[in-house]
């Protein structure tokens, strides 16, 4: 069983790496959406193992046409987003809600949550810091 945990970690780490999302492709006269967070990464400080904690990610579209957010996902299954579904006018805000659960963590915590909009072709990666106690 031991020899096996490093090809069954690959593989989670494989199958995680392709994460499907939605394109978009709506034309809008050669105008665009831009998408800019206040903050990429929110820090939850000090909290205790087994303890729960939701903040949000605040971002405004600075672009001239709608943002559409077409997927969010976290890196693990311990932070949970919840995100605008519907499209984001030029000038108006949106926001990402993350719920993380520490439950079975200790010491300094990092996880990452990956944005797909019809402004990037990459995801925006957006993190999250906790110090777990014991």
């Amino acid at each position: 069983m031991i020899k096996l945990a490093p090809f069954i970690l690959l593989a989670v780490f494989i199958s995680c790496t392709f994460i499907e999302t939605k394109t978009v492709n709506v034309d809008y006269n050669g105008k665009e959406p831009q998408i800019n967070f206040t903050e990429e990464t929110l820090d939850f400080g000090k909290m205790s193992a087994g303890e729960a904690v939701e903040g949000s990610y605040f971002f405004k579209n600075t672009g001239e046409a709608p943002l559409i957010v077409t997927n969010v996902k976290a890196s693990c299954g311990c932070t949970t987003p919840i995100y605008t579904t519907k499209p984001v006018m030029p000038g108006e805000q949106g926001s990402i809600t993350a719920r993380f659960d520490s439950k079975g963590f200790k010491g300094t915590v990092y996880k990452s949550i990956n944005v797909f909009t019809n402004a990037n072709t990459k995801p925006i990666i957006l993190y999250l810091v906790a110090q777990i106690k014991e």
